[in-house]
């Protein structure tokens, strides 16, 4: 009788509603997400290196060297290498965020200090301090092996060390432009104040994000 039950319980539950791991589509592949955010990831790193030589076409403003373009092409596609990396690893989307915004502090820092500087010019030494920020952000994801709650912390580390940087290039070296015209002073001053808090406030938010994802 035990037999016929089985037999029977079998007969009412349909094979194709069983679980089958074997299955491609019960089976889980980052892969196969986001390739919409992948083509405009890559599409508008393209499209952002292209703007300024479609500018020198139409304006003397604008004269990048082939130097300028190798570098700036190397940031654009290093972020966007870095970014759909991460899109394949995981399918936490605050981790993805967390990441995302990591990365874009990242390359503004690296961009916005590269081509008119933070302090002062492009030719301040001073701005050269903030090169740390982005060592800390190397040395600290690699110590922490990537993972959501150490890259929150390593993220306020980066925050700190950006104030620092902002000080030490302030007081330390007073002639680095910002404070040697006391009329403009003030404001370029408060410019570069602002400038600063808002890397901060990057750095924050993505360490907020990681921290949310190691709950997660």
């Amino acid at each position: 009788m035990s037999k016929n039950l089985k037999q029977n319980h079998s007969q009412s539950v349909p094979q194709n509603d069983l679980p089958n791991k074997s299955k491609p589509g019960n089976r889980l592949n980052p892969l196969s997400h986001f390739n919409g955010f992948r083509l405009l990831l890559w599409g508008g790193a393209l499209l952002i290196l292209s703007l300024p030589l479609f500018a020198m076409l139409f304006t003397t403003e604008v004269n990048w060297t082939i130097g300028d373009f190798v570098v700036a092409g190397v940031l654009l596609f290093s972020v966007a290498g870095l970014m759909d990396l991460a899109l394949s690893l995981t399918l936490n989307n605050s981790y993805r965020m967390a990441v995302a915004v990591l990365l874009a502090s990242l390359f503004l820092l690296l961009w916005i200090n590269g081509a008119v500087g933070i302090i002062g010019s492009e030719n301040n030494s001073a701005n050269q301090l903030y090169l740390a920020v982005v060592v800390v952000a190397a040395i600290g994801a690699m110590s922490v092996r990537f993972q959501a709650k150490g890259m929150s912390v390593v993220l306020k580390l980066m925050a700190v060390t950006q104030v620092l940087a902002t000080l030490v290039g302030l007081l330390l070296r007073p002639d680095s432009g910002v404070l040697e015209s006391p009329k403009d002073s003030y404001t370029s001053l408060v410019a570069t104040l602002l400038l600063n808090l808002f890397f901060v406030l990057l750095h924050m938010t993505s360490a907020r994000l990681f921290n949310r994802a190691a709950e997660q």
